[in-house]
């Protein structure tokens, strides 16, 4: 290949799929978005969060894609890429823990055990640094969301 791209590789797979699918969530954001009125920024109508929070997305895909892509010769005998299946399913099951959670046993052990599990995911996990993350976002969710908010969730 010549001309532009030429010696433009990607090194970083999973960071390039990552950058790709933050792009198109923030493009589809502001898409949809975009039938409503935005705003000003200190009478924010309805598309305003929607837009703003898409744009965001936008500039952290084109950055984590950036970021992938080395200029670098690429050899056949390049590592082959390796899921690492463990994080994947500790992340959903602590996705599905507060999805499941959220309506049945409160906010705040909700967020705890989303946490926990989330800091629980990595390749050597610990227990009290994850019980410490998790206590302070549980206190910060109870107090942005219920406190803040006054969103009608049941803290336990």
């Amino acid at each position: 290949m010549t001309g532009f791209l030429a010696g433009l590789a990607i090194r970083d797979t999973a960071g390039f799929v990552a950058g790709v699918l933050f792009l198109l969530v923030g493009l589809a954001a502001i898409g949809v978005s975009g039938g409503y009125p935005v705003g000003t920024l200190l009478h924010m109508g309805p598309g305003y969060f929607p837009v703003v929070l898409g744009a965001l997305l936008v500039i952290i895909g084109v950055a984590s894609m950036v970021r992938a892509v080395a200029v670098t010769t690429v050899t056949p005998d390049t590592a082959a890429v390796r899921i690492a299946l463990q994080p994947l399913l500790v992340v959903g099951a602590a996705v599905l823990v507060f999805a499941g959670g959220i309506d049945r046993i409160g906010l705040i052990p909700s967020v705890f055990a989303t946490a926990l599990l989330a800091c629980m995911a990595g390749p050597k996990p610990k227990l009290l640094e994850g019980g410490l993350i998790a206590a302070a976002l549980s206190a910060m969710a109870a107090g942005i969301f219920f406190y803040g908010l006054k969103l009608p969730f049941t803290l336990f």
